[in-house]
C-alpha cells in the first residue's frame, strides 16, 4: 500500500460520542480476549484465514472445525456451509467464526444466522479488514483499526458480556521499534511512487521483511494492548470515517472499471473496501512485477496454516495461490490507480 498523508488530516472537528468498543494492541489479541473469556473450547473456522487464527485457538486446545467459505468468484456458498454444519458434532458449545474478506462480503445471511440461531451456535464476526462503523447482526465483533489505515497498532472488540481477565503489555521498547519500522516502511511506500528501480524496490522488501519479523507472542503469551488503548479509542472517535470511506469506495470502481475482471465485484459491499481483488494464475509472479515498479499489492495468507495445507481445502488453496489484492488506500487519486491499472494490463 501507499501511504503520504497523516491521518490527522482526517480528523473532524467534534469527537464521536462515546461507545462500548475494548481496544486492543491487535486484532490477534481481541480474539485471545475471546477465548479466554468466553471459555471458548470448539469453534468452526474457515480454512482460508489468517494462520495466526488458527494458532491462537490452538494455543488453548480448542477443537478446530473448518469450513469453505468463498467460492472461486468470491461468493458464499451458503448451502455447502449449512450442510457441512450438519455433519459437526461437539461435546462442548460450538462457536461459528465469519470473516467478512476485504470488508466486500459482508454480514452473514439471515438463513445463516437462523441456523445458527436454531442450533445454539454462538457466532463471532472477523471484520478485521473493517471499519468500526459497519454494522453486523452478531453480538460479537472483532473489528480492524490498522489495516485500512495505516497504521501500526489499533483493533476494537464489540462484546456484550466483558469478563475481567489477566491483562500484560508488550514491552515498550519493542513497541516503539515495531512502530519506527512501520513508519520508514511507510515513508519508503509513499515515495516509491515516484521511482521504480530495482535497489530502491529491494531495500523497500527487506524493510518489509523486518517489519513482519516482530513478534509479540514469542513465548505463547497474546499480550494486550494496556497503556496504548486510550490513543486508539482517541483515533477512532476523531476519523471521519465516511471520507475515508468515499475515497476507498471511488478508487475500488475505478479498478473495476480499467481491469478486465470475470468477478461479480459491484455486487459484493463496496462501501468501504481494503482492497480490490485480482485473481491471476500466479499471484506470486504479479506481486513481483507491480513490485519492480514501485507498487505493493498484497496477498492473502500464502502459505495457509498447516492443518488447512494438509486437508482438502481445495478452494482456500486455490485463493491462497490465485487471489492478488491491490491498493484502494484512501490516500490514492485516480492517477495512481490508472498507473497501476495500466501495469496490470500490460
Amino acid at each position: 500500500m501507499i501511504y503520504n498523508r497523516s491521518l490527522k488530516d482526517y480528523y473532524v472537528s467534534h469527537r464521536r460520542d462515546k461507545d462500548d468498543l475494548i481496544p486492543f494492541l491487535l486484532g490477534r489479541n481481541a480474539i485471545n480476549y475471546l477465548v479466554e473469556s468466553l471459555s471458548i473450547k470448539a469453534i468452526v473456522l474457515p480454512s482460508f484465514i489468517c494462520p495466526m487464527v488458527i494458532d491462537i485457538f490452538k494455543h488453548h486446545q480448542v477443537e478446530i472445525f473448518y469450513y469453505e467459505g468463498l467460492n472461486k468468484q468470491l461468493q458464499v456458498p451458503v448451502d455447502d456451509i449449512l450442510t457441512h454444519l450438519d455433519g459437526i458434532t461437539s461435546q462442548d458449545k460450538l462457536f461459528f467464526l465469519w470473516h467478512d474478506y476485504l470488508n466486500i462480503i459482508g454480514d452473514m445471511s439471515s438463513k445463516l444466522y437462523d441456523y445458527l440461531a436454531k442450533n445454539n451456535i454462538e457466532s463471532i464476526v472477523d471484520a478485521t479488514h473493517s471499519l468500526p462503523i459497519k454494522e453486523y447482526q452478531s453480538s460479537i465483533v472483532v473489528y480492524g483499526f490498522r489495516k485500512l489505515l495505516n497504521e501500526p497498532f489499533g483493533a476494537l472488540l464489540k462484546l456484550n458480556a466483558q469478563k475481567s481477565i489477566s491483562i500484560k503489555s508488550p514491552p515498550f521498547f519493542r513497541l516503539w521499534l515495531f512502530n519506527l519500522v512501520y513508519r520508514i516502511k511507510a515513508t519508503f511506500l509513499s515515495v516509491s511512487r515516484s521511482f521504480s528501480n530495482g535497489p530502491f524496490n529491494n531495500l523497500l522488501k527487506l524493510i518489509s521483511n523486518v517489519d513482519q519479523s516482530f513478534n509479540f507472542d514469542s513465548n505463547g503469551l497474546f499480550l494486550y494492548d494496556n497503556f496504548k488503548s486510550n490513543r486508539i479509542i482517541d483515533k477512532h472517535r476523531l476519523l471521519n470515517y465516511q471520507q475515508i470511506c468515499q475515497n476507498r469506495q471511488r478508487n475500488f470502481h475505478r479498478y473495476a472499471k480499467k481491469i478486465p475482471n470475470y468477478l461479480h465485484l459491484m455486487q459484493l459491499d463496496t462501501s468501504c473496501p481494503y482492497g480490490f481483488p485480482l485473481m491471476a494464475n500466479n499471484n506470486a509472479l504479479i506481486r513481483k512485477k507491480l513490485w519492480d515498479q514501485g507498487i505493493h499489492s498484497f496477498i492473502l495468507w500464502n502459505p495457509l496454516h498447516n492443518d488447512v495445507e494438509n486437508n482438502e481445502n481445495k478452494v482456500s488453496k486455490y485463493l491462497s495461490d490465485s487471489i492478488v489484492i491491490l491498493p484502494v488506500n484512501h490516500d490514492l487519486d485516480i492517477k495512481d490507480i490508472d498507473r497501476i491499472a495500466e501495469v496490470i494490463n500490460e
